[in-house]
């Protein structure tokens, strides 16, 4: 057995507690991505994934207020494309516990104000291994993914940014926000899968959906297999938002993931991201 290929890009882990100003957020980011994991600065407040294979992610974070943090996302044809423009926000009267995940293709940043409060922007670039990195680039090839708890104007809706939705961009032009990831189903109970019968939990990647070239953009449409998340795994969804836990993705080889808080659970799964 040898590791997932998805799980062996490279990851950062980074906690803070007491924060209560984004200000902190977008510098400890910056820390994170450019200052130790190889990203760059392109001026005006875009940072740059590195480039992996051709393939890059230009995310902009912007203060909007003290506890309102936006995200910019675009994609690797030199940002001309936005894939979302999103928003997270910490409650004002609180103190958050921040934690950002960062990699060469992956980007979360999960602001936690109490146990009934937390919020997520977040970025990615799909795996498609084992294709070759040409066909993972192609111009029509849909591999930066994306979303946040709310829009740019702070309306909230947890439909639109729970574990199966995000943006990407389907065709040459169209960015749209569906859902998109597969999720484990049957019978007639929205657990299944997560636990074997012998009660053992049980991990999945996250894989990703999306429409083809020419085709109409429409739900109906999302039959193309588009690649899985790097270093992030669908976990129980009754575990407790921001625990660690020890996953084996090899054998006798655990390694440390702790579960998002600020993105809705659905269908009895939660994320968790890799942060040894």
């Amino acid at each position: 057995m040898s590791t997932p290929h998805f799980l062996t890009s490279s990851h950062r882990y980074f906690r803070r507690q007491g924060v209560t100003d984004v200000q902190t957020i977008m510098d400890d980011f910056y820390a994170e991505t450019v200052t130790h994991g190889g990203w760059s600065d392109q001026g005006a407040g875009k940072l740059r994934s590195p480039n992996t294979d051709g393939r890059w992610m230009d995310i902009t974070l912007a203060r909007a207020a003290i506890n309102k943090l936006n995200m910019t996302l675009g994609d690797q044809t030199l940002g001309f494309y936005t894939i979302c423009a999103r928003q997270a926000q910490g409650v004002a009267a609180h103190a958050w516990d921040v934690r950002i995940f960062t990699g060469q293709f992956h980007a979360y940043i999960d602001i936690i104000s109490d146990p009934l409060n937390a919020e997520c922007v977040y970025a990615g670039i799909l795996d498609m291994w084992p294709d070759s990195p040409f066909t993972q680039t192609v111009d029509y090839h849909p591999t930066v993914y994306g979303n946040g708890s709310r829009t740019t104007v702070g309306v909230y809706t947890a439909a639109d940014n729970d574990v199966s939705k995000a943006w990407m961009r389907d065709q040459v032009s169209s960015c749209q926000m569906w859902p998109r990831v597969g999720i484990l189903t049957g019978g007639s109970s929205t657990d299944v899968g997560v636990r074997t019968l012998e009660l053992v939990r049980s991990y999945h990647p996250r894989e990703f959906w999306a429409s083809g070239p020419g085709q109409v953009l429409t739900g109906s449409y999302f039959g193309h297999y588009a690649g899985r998340a790097y270093n992030t795994l669908f976990v129980d969804g009754s575990l407790t938002p921001g625990s660690e836990l020890y996953i084996s993705v090899d054998a006798g080889f655990p390694v440390r993931f702790v579960t998002i808080a600020g993105i809705p659970v659905n269908w009895g799964r939660m994320l968790a991201v890799r942060a040894d």
